[in-house]
């Protein structure tokens, strides 16, 4: 494929003038907001901003260089200097979060940090339900992450699991640029794809947004599954572009056994298994001897996931993996809610598929498109089973990929010397593509979202742990404490939420019948819960009856409240940074608390996530 007829060198001086212009346009952004960087950024956005004028002046005022670069090169890299911003905008952002020292970021960490210590301490991962303290998660990324964390000396440090994770989801973003370079070569003639090497860091700037979309991907900064099963679903596109393209065999065999290993990750990647055969029987000249072989690889790979985990965990494995989730109801208005959230995304690859598939008629462009709309589709119907659209994050990354091929398509090239009409042209496809990804929520302000009074939370909780051994102390979320000594605990909040969610048509008592024995039995002589005078708790979210709440009221006294976290207005969920009540068990003849009458209004929070 052509990069251009003045070869590769003025091309890479205009990506490295392009990058350059970009951080210093981030620098710039933040002194105008104020965000806290070190003095050496006052020197370093002079000096970038200097030498990417100087470099982007010699690309376009000396005649040779200019002559030699592709048309259309300054749209590309305009939206290169934007996505730069944006993406290390983001990614300030999020360094906030990767660096606390706690797993108190999303509804997920407790859970996780949970697995590792696990691990760590050679117990299964999968216990029985009664025991509440696991979780229907495979663990293929907690244990991942805690190996290659401890391979860097680093086995016990929360932000080091969040950096493991996080690196997952950027070479996410690495596997998906490629996606978008096998399409465009699959999809668009050479005289259309010629500027491939400039076309390559704007696409994983932009993806880079997408991965990290606070919708869609709210978790991927966060210890949660999604990071991993990111990068899984991603490479099982990326398997079957790839394939359209070469046909080698060894991707067949790849594609039997990456469903396996992805269900380790997350039991919905097992549906790649199923897109793998549709577009093996769509995309046509695939050997029937192909086909069954991918098959019978499958089905191995698969039993022999599945079985090494049974024989690992037992029937508490099938439980917590299967059962567990299989009581969970799929709601058809959900679906269709989270679909209407994902309008846009699902234009992208509609609009991608009618510009480049339904106008080709290729049975190759049809299988590849089809694979999208199989993957899209059957994220959106998991999704109902939730009320959040985490379930459609690879799904909204594939998108983009097909966006932005398409986008390549309809970019304005002039024929020849460019005109003032083509500039303009140039200057409102830039303009088009920098207002979408605005509407769509990526202008992130480079600032630190984390208060200093999330120290004093996080103080004040570790406070009620001093002088008390750690299994007396029942922490409903929360297991940094735990994992510093190494002490697994029943009774978190986390499982016992999943006995009693709303989207199951009745609460598994037998499974909460063992927490409630202990706490009437007074088993703590401390109980931290959040928000357990409302019906916010999750002990029993809408106060549904699950009769862990009621038992924690009838045997324990509210003593004093950890107020919640002040300054922060958005978090996975609020609840995670909520008012914590102090409580220690009741002495004969002791009064309910006083504090039980306080209006729910004052907690404030949401329903933890399944």
């Amino acid at each position: 494929m052509s990069s251009g007829s003045g070869g590769k060198t003025p091309q890479a001086l205009l990506v490295f003038g392009s990058l350059t212009a970009g951080v210093a346009g981030f620098l710039v952004f933040c002194r105008l907001v104020s965000a806290s960087l070190p003095v050496w950024s006052n020197y370093a956005m002079f000096g970038d901003a200097i030498v990417a004028l100087a470099v982007l002046a010699f690309c376009f005022l000396n005649p040779k260089t200019r002559e030699s670069l592709p048309q259309g090169a300054l749209g590309i890299a305009a939206l290169m200097m934007v996505g730069t911003v944006l993406a290390l905008s983001t990614a300030y952002q999020l360094a906030a979060y990767l660096k606390l020292p706690v797993d108190l970021l999303s509804f997920s960490e407790s859970p996780f940090v949970n697995d590792v210590l696990k691990f760590q301490l050679g117990l299964p991962i999968y216990t029985p339900p009664q025991d509440n303290n696991s979780y229907p998660y495979t663990p293929g990324a907690p244990i991942l992450t805690y190996l290659i964390s401890a391979a860097f000396g680093h086995g016990d440090s929360i932000p080091y699991y969040r950096v493991v994770q996080f690196s997952y989801v950027v070479l996410a973003c690495v596997v998906a640029t490629s996606v978008c370079d096998l399409l465009a070569r699959g999809l668009l003639s050479d005289g259309e794809y010629m500027n491939r090497f400039l076309w390559a860091p704007v696409w994983f700037l932009f993806l880079f947004l997408l991965a990290t979309d606070r919708q869609f991907n709210p978790y991927t900064h966060s210890l949660h599954n999604d990071g991993l099963a990111l990068l899984v679903a991603v490479s099982a596109y990326w398997l079957i572009a790839r394939h359209a393209l070469t046909r080698r065999q060894w991707l067949v065999v790849v594609m039997a056994v990456l469903p396996a290993l992805g269900f380790l990750v997350k039991q919905k990647q097992l549906m790649w298994a199923g897109i793998f055969l549709v577009y093996l029987l769509a995309v046509g000249n695939v050997p029937r001897r192909q086909v069954l072989l991918f098959l019978l690889c499958s089905a191995i790979s698969v039993s022999v996931a599945v079985g090494t985990c049974y024989l690992l965990w037992g029937v508490n494995f099938v439980w917590w993996v299967f059962v567990g989730l299989g009581s969970k109801q799929v709601s058809f208005l959900r679906i269709v809610q989270h679909l209407f959230d994902a309008r846009n995304y699902a234009m992208m690859g509609l609009f991608a598929g009618w510009l480049l598939v339904l106008r080709n008629g290729s049975r190759m462009a049809a299988a590849l498109w089809v694979s999208w709309l199989l993957a899209f589709g059957i994220q959106t119907y998991t999704s109902g089973v939730a009320w959040v659209t985490n379930h459609l994050g690879s799904g909204v990354l594939l998108s983009g990929c097909w966006f932005f091929v398409a986008l390549i398509k309809i970019w304005p090239v002039a024929e020849g010397r460019a005109s003032l009409l083509n500039r303009f042209q140039e200057g409102a496809a830039v303009l088009m593509v920098i207002l979408l990804f605005g509407a769509l929520g990526f202008a992130r302000k480079p600032r630190n979202p984390i208060p200093p009074d999330f120290n004093r939370y996080v103080a004040d909780i570790e406070k009620e742990f001093q002088g008390v051994p750690a299994e007396k102390v029942l922490l409903d979320n929360g297991t940094w404490i735990y994992l510093r000594d190494k002490v697994v605990m029943k009774d978190r909040s986390a499982p016992v939420s999943l006995h009693a969610g709303k989207n199951q048509p009745e609460i598994n008592r037998a499974a909460l019948a063992e927490t409630i024995r202990r706490i009437e039995q007074k088993t703590y002589d401390k109980i931290l819960a959040r928000q357990i005078f409302t019906d916010q708790s999750a002990y029993d979210f809408q106060d549904r009856g699950s009769g862990v709440k009621a038992a924690i009221l009838a045997n324990y006294v509210e003593v004093r409240r950890i107020p919640r976290v002040q300054g922060i207005h958005d978090w996975w969920p609020m609840s995670m940074i909520a008012d914590i009540s102090v409580m220690v068990p009741k002495t004969p003849g002791a009064h309910s608390s006083p504090h039980a009458c306080f209006a729910s209004s004052q907690f404030q929070g949401s329903a933890p996530s399944q």
